[in-house]
């Protein structure tokens, strides 16, 4: 069988069973022959599905794997909202970059931040 790493063979369908460690995937070609069969990590999944083509994937339906999903990507979510999105209420800046600014500004921090809400209210936003 077809390791993990040509997974962009043939195939148009993926089983994935969910366990505590370990995912087990099963892929099927549009003739419903498997092609292909992986033992992947948790970290392993997302590196492996992100080049597979479009196809139909199957999962077990149990709440636990479900929440960990929804925790992957509630915390890339976060890591976006938090790290890297500009905000207007910080001067149209990234937390970030507010954050590295007021590490080189002399003067308090929130002295720092106030100028610059006033700043971003003068501006419009």
């Amino acid at each position: 069988m077809p390791s993990h790493q040509k997974l962009t063979a043939d195939v148009s369908t993926i089983g994935i069973d969910i366990g505590k460690t370990t995912f087990h995937l099963i892929g099927q070609n549009r003739f419903r022959k498997v092609v292909m069969r992986a033992r992947l990590s948790r970290s392993q999944l997302m590196e492996c599905l992100v080049n597979v083509p479009h196809c139909l994937i199957g999962m077990e339906d149990n709440a636990v794997d479900w929440h960990y999903i929804a925790r992957l990507r509630i915390n890339a979510w976060r890591d976006d909202y938090n790290i890297h999105r500009p905000h207007s209420a910080l001067g149209n800046l990234t937390p970030s970059a507010l954050a590295d600014q007021l590490l080189r500004t002399p003067e308090r921090s929130h002295d720092a931040w106030t100028r610059n809400r006033v700043n971003s209210e003068k501006a419009g936003f």
